[in-house]
């Protein structure tokens, strides 16, 4: 209680030779109260070096209590490593720009990290004070800053851009803007770009614009030119995936950047990863792990024309354009006609602009892939060569060079009482012990090379208010690009159960280790010549260990659809709101129950054109 956490704040101050302090107390529910005193007794602990506090989902904690807490923060003269996390809570501008007064005085750090995941009511005038005040800090090597999903535009990015202006030590940098919907291009061509460009002892640089839709080739040519001074840089990662304006001429500019820093040292190496899925750039082109990837893209000359006489329609089944365009152009054009198909439903009633919507929408996790995945190389290059998929997964499949494939999973978990049925209503029961299910299959696939191409990324993507963790990249010969969503652990699931301990609304591990695996075999077999037929083996086979130990059904049928439209029919597939109203229509599901409220919620925000991930 917020009183409780005062008393101790107040007398931690007795605590003079404390040199590490580390606070865990996300979700407690604390407010300003508790901040106060922690504030009054943070500031007379004069020899502390290390401070982390984790104050995320106390949603209590406003202004006034982060201004206290600043002002004592301020006091820490040895303080040297400082970790902030402050994901769910309420203050605004007030409390970011006395927290930034607090930091920079504090001239002695040397690492600083601090989350502003989801603060929407923080501006562009109390970010631009804070990053002024963080060019104090002589002597900061790590400055990691997430600000997702906040309210800045280019000023608060140009004042940060003027505080990186002032240090000359750092030697890693991490941003994180995504969905910071009101940046352009002018920050980039101004104090932020400026800024970057004076790190000479950079080494290590992450930057996440995803889907700040504002940005053009304009910013990223103009953030290449500081990317082109960065001499002593080993890694580098950029993402402006859904950007739908940056088109192959931007990737160009980053890759004539990198190329020109290359030869001014020969013998350097970097560590490179640029996204830029959901753009306007060619398919092949939109997940960058090398520079030997990016010296192919300067290394082909574009054939595209900017004289328009020879293309003047979108593709076939168009609407041609109001006058002829050049190429480049039309695939611009083309990206949002389909991001503008893919969201339709969204698009035809404005957003509300509700406090509460914004801080729901604001609230949700990153998902992030099970651990055994990442584990048995899921997501790795290794082994995949021109785009196929792994030949063998441990506790999973193999597929030898003849075409025989061979599935063989083992799951062990506590199984439901009774077999899920979505068309009733569904009150979970689990047996009292854990049991083991396998999934096997034999299969002869034709031997005749690669149907399409696939690329497995690890990379946020947030689809119709759901965030997943990655996404599988179907490219087929003649160049279509299709997109399977893969969930991760935190995935918000619409058609999820309140209280089901498996098929809840957030996808647990078992759960994405248990779908994905499904997924992944799906597009192994059909990557190698397998048929609808071999896809409802693949069904038949796991059809009971999904019925025992993950109730996700409708995931599951979803999942499916992905791929069949993906692989086969070289389409889009349904959005999954759109997929769980037609089971509604069908029958085949039944929200009407009080554990399915958080489902009719959430197709209300989405037919209402802002889908908000429900309190679950």
């Amino acid at each position: 209680r917020d009183g409780d956490l005062y008393g101790f704040g107040w007398n931690l101050g007795s605590a003079t030779s404390l040199r590490e302090m580390r606070l865990f107390l996300q979700g407690t529910g604390l407010g300003n109260l508790a901040l106060k005193g922690l504030g009054f007794g943070l500031g007379k602990l004069g020899q502390l070096v290390t401070l982390r506090l984790d104050l995320s989902r106390c949603s209590l904690v406003g202004d006034d209590g982060l201004c206290a807490f600043s002002s004592g923060l301020g006091r820490l003269r040895k303080l040297q490593h400082l970790t902030l996390r402050f994901f769910g809570c309420s203050f605004g501008a007030a409390g970011l720009w006395a927290l930034g007064e607090g930091v920079g005085k504090v001239k002695s750090l040397l690492n600083v990290e601090a989350e502003f995941f989801g603060l929407f009511r923080i501006d562009d005038a109390s970010l631009h004070s804070f990053g002024v005040n963080l060019g104090r800090l002589a002597r900061l090597e790590d400055l990691c800053l997430n600000f997702y999903r906040c309210s800045i535009g280019e000023i608060g990015l140009n004042g940060l851009g003027l505080g990186l202006a002032g240090i000359q030590s750092l030697t890693t940098l991490q941003l994180d803007f995504r969905y910071c919907c009101e940046l352009t291009d002018t920050s980039f061509m101004q104090d932020f770009g400026h800024g970057l460009s004076k790190q000479v002892n950079l080494k290590r640089l992450k930057l996440d614009f995803g889907g700040c839709s504002h940005i053009t080739d304009d910013g990223v040519g103009a953030l290449s030119d500081a990317l082109e001074k960065l001499q002593q840089l080993e890694s580098l990662s950029l993402d402006f995936g859904d950007c739908f304006h940056i088109s192959e001429h931007g990737l160009r500019s980053v890759a004539s950047a990198l190329q020109k820093r290359r030869t001014g040292r020969p013998d350097s190496t970097l560590e490179l990863q640029c996204c830029f899925l959901f753009t306007a750039v060619e398919p092949e082109n939109q997940w960058i792990l090398s520079l030997q990837h990016l010296s192919r893209v300067l290394g082909t000359e574009s054939t595209r024309s900017s004289d328009a006489t020879s293309c003047d329609r979108v593709d076939s089944g168009s609407e041609p354009l109001s006058k002829p365009v050049s190429r480049r152009s039309r695939r611009a054009y083309s990206i949002l006609q389909d991001a503008s198909l893919l969201l339709q439903p969204m698009l035809e009633v404005a957003e509300p602009n509700s406090d509460e919507l914004r801080t729901r929408s604001a609230l949700v996790p990153d998902p992030y892939a099970e651990e055994s995945l990442v584990s048995r190389n899921f997501f790795t290059a290794s082994g995949c060569e021109r785009g196929g998929l792994h030949s063998s997964v441990p506790n999973l499949y193999s597929l030898s060079n003849d075409g025989h494939f061979v599935l063989n999973c083992i799951e062990r978990n506590r199984p439901y009482s009774q077999r899920p049925d979505d068309s009733c209503v569904r009150v979970p029961h689990l047996q009292s012990g854990n049991t083991i299910q396998k999934a096997t299959l034999e299969l002869k696939l034709p031997c005749a090379g690669l149907r399409f191409s696939c690329q497995l990324v690890q990379r946020v993507t947030e689809r119709w208010g759901i965030k997943f963790a990655g996404v599988a990249l179907i490219k087929h010969p003649g160049g279509k690009l299709n997109t399977v969503y893969l969930p991760g652990v935190l995935t918000f699931d619409p058609a999820g159960i309140t209280g089901d301990p498996h098929s809840s609304e957030r996808v647990g591990p078992a759960c994405d280790r248990l779908q994905v695996g499904i997924t992944f075999t799906q597009l192994c077999i059909l990557q190698h010549g397998g048929t609808y037929e071999d896809l409802d083996k693949v069904d038949a086979a796991f059809d009971e260990v999904i019925a025992c130990f993950s109730g996700r059904c409708v995931l599951a049928a979803w999942m499916r659809h992905q791929v069949e439209q993906a692989c086969l029919q070289k389409a889009q597939a349904k959005p999954y709101p759109v997929f769980i109203q037609d089971l509604i229509k069908n029958g085949a599901l039944t929200v009407e129950p009080e554990n399915r409220r958080v489902t009719k919620e959430y197709l209300r925000s989405f037919e209402l054109g802002a889908p908000v991930v429900c309190e679950a």
